[in-house]
């Protein structure tokens, strides 16, 4: 390298940390990780859940994409094995709560 020619030093207190973790980052999702079922679920998108069990308060869960969903069904009696869409409203961790919107036949 010419001596006239400076070298570009990098600043140690901009680098990027998560690169270096072995936890994945849920705010941006490659398409390899995609692929792999590591989705994040957004609050206020229609899913498709098929109901599986009834939590402790009483409503219907059901799961989708390793999220726990329960489900408000409005007084809409729903059994096990129903498929469902739902309007996700809330998401705590793996958790997720939504609303009923219909049956799917």
């Amino acid at each position: 390298m010419p001596r006239n020619v400076k070298r570009k030093k990098r600043d140690p207190y901009s680098t990027n940390l998560e690169r270096l973790s072995v936890y994945p980052s849920y705010k941006n999702i490659s398409k390899k990780e995609e692929k792999r079922g590591i989705t994040r679920l957004k609050e206020g998108t229609t899913i498709r859940v098929r109901v599986t069990g009834v939590d402790d308060e009483g409503r219907p869960t059901g799961v989708y994409k390793g999220y726990e969903i329960s489900i408000e069904t409005q007084g809409v009696e729903l059994e096990p094995g129903e498929a469902v869409n739902v309007k996700v409203k809330k998401i705590i961790g793996r958790k997720g709560y939504g609303e009923f919107q219909g049956k799917i036949k």
